[in-house]
């Protein structure tokens, strides 16, 4: 194994900022685009406006993604605690 060899490790909390960000500048790209084009972005209402489509889209991104993990983290103990039930009754497999 390599020592120079960089390994990043991601949190779940890591893991959904940056895929929502990532979904915020990538999937609602042409959202965006046609926002600025039809804002008047010199003025303050326009940056405003921009930036409450951004602010629901983050928003909206983080709290599914929030919503999946958790629910993917419940049915991994549920499952985990249904096997452990399962070995101790039936400790060859049968």
């Amino acid at each position: 194994m390599n020592p120079l060899r960089l390994r990043v490790e991601l949190t779940a909390s890591t893991f959904i900022a940056v895929v929502a960000v990532l979904n915020v500048l990538l999937y609602h790209l042409p959202l965006f685009s046609f926002a600025a084009g039809n804002l008047d972005l010199s003025s303050f209402t326009g940056n405003l406006t921009l930036a409450t489509l951004l602010v629901p889209l983050l928003s909206e991104t983080i709290f599914l993604l929030t919503l999946l993990a958790l629910l993917s983290q419940r049915l991994r103990d549920a499952y985990k605690s249904e096997h452990d039930i399962f070995s101790e009754k039936f400790p060859n497999g049968r």
